[in-house]
């Protein structure tokens, strides 16, 4: 809910080739309220009412991560393109999976690795092509999210309680 509040439902909104369709929560209540709050054309508390809408050609998996490869792989068969966030999936054999199906089905499969872009990935990346460090061996990197030193994140709780199971997270990011 939060990477989708926050960040993508307003920048699907804002491109200039793209809108909202149709989002899905198991809780059709948040499902019709998001979708007011963000235009969507639709809302579902099923994946597979989702994936019925023709409204809809692409999906954003954005669930808990042992979802991912459940419903990647349902809207492949469904003719959906699909953008997944990360991790792709809790073992190598699913990461296959979706890959062999999204290509069967000739859809896209893309993958939220969004670091990538990030002005000081890209920096690092140049001044290691350049040869300014010379040759590189090994490079080690943390990435935080605000918290300081070795104190534990906070629970959390209601939508995104399920990252705190480890059947749903996976053994994480």
């Amino acid at each position: 809910a939060g990477t989708l509040t926050n960040k993508m439902a307003p920048a699907i909104n804002a491109a200039s080739d793209g809108k909202l369709a149709a989002v899905y929560s198991r809780n059709m209540r948040i499902a019709e309220e998001f979708a007011e709050h963000h235009s969507a054309g639709a809302a579902y508390d099923t994946v597979d009412a989702l994936l019925n809408d023709p409204n809809v050609d692409a999906v954003y998996v954005s669930s808990p991560n042992a979802l991912h490869h459940q419903q990647t792989v349902q809207a492949a068969r469904a003719g959906k393109h699909v953008l997944c966030e990360k991790p792709m999936a809790l073992t190598v054999e699913d990461c296959e999976e979706m890959i062999d199906v999204c290509e069967r089905a000739r859809v896209r499969l893309g993958l939220c690795f969004h670091a990538r872009h990030h002005p000081l990935i890209q920096e690092a990346r140049k001044v290691v092509q350049e040869g300014t460090l010379g040759v590189v061996a090994l490079v080690e990197a943390q990435w935080g999210s605000g918290l300081r030193g070795h104190i534990k994140p906070p629970t959390r709780e209601g939508r995104q309680e399920w990252r705190e199971h480890s059947e749903l997270a996976g053994a994480g990011a």
